[in-house]
């Protein structure tokens, strides 16, 4: 792991900023579980990098020679994140502690899938200034606990804080955001830090596992959807959570309870919401290549069948395989794109018990959803805190 330098503050009370090593303990012990890849070097200009993007994005017509070296280019981009993305994770880590028993991590880089979609939906966006290449996500108890931790990184300048739980995003998306931008060995570069609590990743789970199952894309604020059914009750769930922890109603759903309720409970139960999440849960088959414990990067691949049943691959890797993790993503990802409805992503975590805590979407697992559903159609959403639509 390279020797990384950032720019680190405490908080609004904290002494000035000063420059720490990534491996050092600014608060306290830190796990010592590695990143899910070895860093590379950035080969390519910002020029090169957008060109290839411009091509993966099929904004421009290519050869199969040019789509290959876009791909080579991307890909050795994404690469040059994971120690940016590590010594993001470990400040993210040593703070989260300090205001929470029981926070969950997990880091990734962003899949070509994923890439390439994002290249779609925003015709303007460069991929040399892909603010989410690189990903940390902690996922703390409740907004206690975020309010906490994101003071920790007030006053950073190098920190950009986006409040989606007080503006919620138009799909009913809630969390907070923070892009860290810092200069590294490979120029300067920009990592993204999701902060939610375990309500609003149960939402964002959900939306990945039926958007996976559906076959559309429902997360985006533009989404690419075959039934708006879906859109809308997204939409209102998250009004109905930011009833229970506080925060922003979405915008365009009933600023009044009783209106929200009843429109999303139709819908519940319209959409048949409970019943058919719950059958992909239970029809969806693991297949994990080994438990062993030692292990922290997982190559996860998901194919979903007919709407109704899918399979995940599990393979783990031990501290000092993380190249060997690298170049099997590279040929699942292109095995991948030959198949329909494959999804293939490569990730880090503090342990083997952790992984479906922190990325349920890819086990289908959306218990923990269904149950506020239920609560929310039953009536036994608690009265709302103090909010103001959006």
């Amino acid at each position: 792991m390279a020797t990384f330098i950032e720019t680190i503050s405490s908080g609004q009370d904290a002494p000035p900023a000063r420059l720490i090593r990534w491996d050092e303990n600014p608060h306290g012990p830190v796990s010592e579980w590695m990143g899910v890849l070895v860093g590379v070097t950035k080969k390519y200009t910002n020029g090169e990098i957008d060109k290839a993007g411009k091509i993966l994005s099929s904004l421009t017509s290519a050869t199969k020679e040019q789509e290959a070296h876009a791909m080579e280019v991307m890909d050795n981009w994404r690469l040059s994140h994971a120690d940016p993305m590590e010594a993001a994770r470990v400040v993210l880590e040593a703070r989260a502690k300090t205001i929470s028993q029981c926070p969950t991590f997990g880091i990734r880089l962003k899949t070509e899938s994923s890439i390439r979609a994002k290249l779609q939906r925003e015709a303007k966006m460069q991929l040399s200034n892909m603010q989410d290449i690189g990903g940390c996500r902690v996922i703390l108890r409740d907004m206690g606990e975020v309010d906490e931790l994101l003071k920790l990184y007030a006053g950073d300048p190098n920190a950009k804080v986006t409040d989606y739980v007080k503006a919620p995003r138009v799909s009913g998306y809630r969390g907070k955001h923070i892009i860290y931008s810092f200069d590294s060995g490979n120029g300067k570069m920009k990592i993204e830090l999701q902060v939610r609590t375990e309500l609003q990743h149960s939402w964002a789970t959900a939306v990945e596992v039926c958007s996976t199952f559906t076959d559309q894309n429902l997360k985006s604020d533009h989404p690419i959807c075959k039934d708006e059914r879906w859109v809308r009750f997204f939409a209102l769930m998250g009004s109905a959570m930011a009833l229970s922890e506080g925060g922003g109603l979405v915008r365009e759903t009933p600023p009044i309870k009783a209106r929200l309720l009843s429109e999303l409970r139709e819908l519940a139960t319209a959409l048949k919401v409970t019943e058919i999440m719950k059958r992909w849960n239970t029809a969806t088959e693991i297949i994990s290549s080994k438990s062993d414990t030692r292990a922290h990067n997982f190559l996860i691949e998901l194919q979903a069948f007919d709407h109704i049943r899918a399979r995940v691959n599990v393979t783990a890797y031990e501290k000092g395989q993380e190249q060997k993790a690298a170049a099997d993503r590279v040929v699942r990802e292109a095995e991948a794109r030959s198949k329909m409805g494959v999804q293939v992503a490569l990730v880090g975590v503090q342990s083997i018990d952790t992984l479906n805590t922190a990325y349920p979407n890819y086990f289908s697992d959306t218990t923990r959803f269904v149950k506020e559903v239920e609560i929310a159609c039953n009536g036994l959403i608690g009265s709302p805190f103090p909010i103001s639509t959006v």
